[in-house]
């Protein structure tokens, strides 16, 4: 018998970009549930890709966002709300009515999930709490692959206390991942990213900032993403104290010995 997936915690000890990276890596099937106060979101995966995305805010409905959008009247949603009801989907209503096209819809439908998605890249708190299910059968599904859209979403991201808890100390050492060379094939960047992820490698945090002509804000948001995709890892400064030696005591000198051998290896991988 397959052994059930459980997995709960709090946004404020992991982040939500790092709980999606990890089930997206882990190829897992199932939802990922989320709740902040009376907001309840839910985001499907099918073997580590992103399916589609549930949330009870009116805001992120099919509906709202095809209004917002101008693709349909104020006249057309309010007449195709009154129809919904259970198994009947506010799309299948507006495409059965002839309203949209198949096109719009789907195009709707990869908008709403983004959307959706992208907003709990900005949850601070709140609960999560993911367990593995068998697939859903969706006919629509998200064409973007997980990289970019956890780049695109830490990318958003306005709170400095979460870039913050993802970089550290901006003295960190940018060490690129063993599967550098094959990820950094499978995102798509700008050419100014690309250039500042080249130079990034074995490089610390304030090296970079001064070199790109991206704000540091950005530059941040970017270096955030390629870390939470494991294209990056972070090698923390390491600070190294001298002890004065005050008397002929063979162990303390084996000592500075071995300190000042650390120095030097440091000093030759730099």
């Amino acid at each position: 018998m397959e052994t059930r997936m459980h997995l709960k915690g709090s946004l404020k000890v992991t982040t939500f970009p790092e709980i999606l990276h990890s089930i997206c890596v882990s190829k897992e099937t199932g939802i990922l549930s989320l709740q902040q106060f009376n907001i309840k979101k839910k985001i499907y995966f099918e073997e580590g890709k992103v399916s589609f995305a549930y949330s009870n805010q009116r805001r992120d409905s099919l509906g709202d966002i095809l209004l917002r959008n101008d693709v349909v009247t104020l006249e057309q949603y309010l007449d195709t709300a009154r129809q919904i009801r259970p198994g009947v989907r506010h799309g299948q209503i507006l495409l059965k009515d002839g309203i949209i096209t198949t096109q719009e819809l789907i195009t709707a439908v990869h908008a709403q999930v983004k959307e959706i998605i992208y907003s709990l890249f900005e949850w601070t708190e709140g609960m999560y709490e993911f367990e593995k299910e068998e697939k859903r059968p969706e006919t629509i599904k998200l064409s973007i692959t997980s990289s970019d859209l956890i780049l695109a979403g830490v990318k958003r991201i306005c709170d400095w206390s979460v870039l913050e808890k993802m970089i550290g100390s901006v003295e960190n050492i940018l060490e690129e991942s063993p599967e550098f060379e094959q990820k950094k094939n499978e995102i798509q960047l700008t050419e100014q990213e690309t250039d500042i992820m080249n130079y990034a490698r074995g490089r610390t945090f304030r090296e970079v900032l001064s070199y790109t002509l991206l704000s540091d804000y950005e530059t941040c948001r970017l270096l955030a993403g390629l870390i939470t995709i494991d294209l990056f890892r972070i090698r923390k400064h390491q600070y190294f104290v001298l002890e004065p030696v005050v008397d002929a005591d063979s162990e303390k000198l084996k000592r500075m010995g071995l300190l000042f051998n650390n120095i030097f290896e440091h000093i030759h991988s730099t």
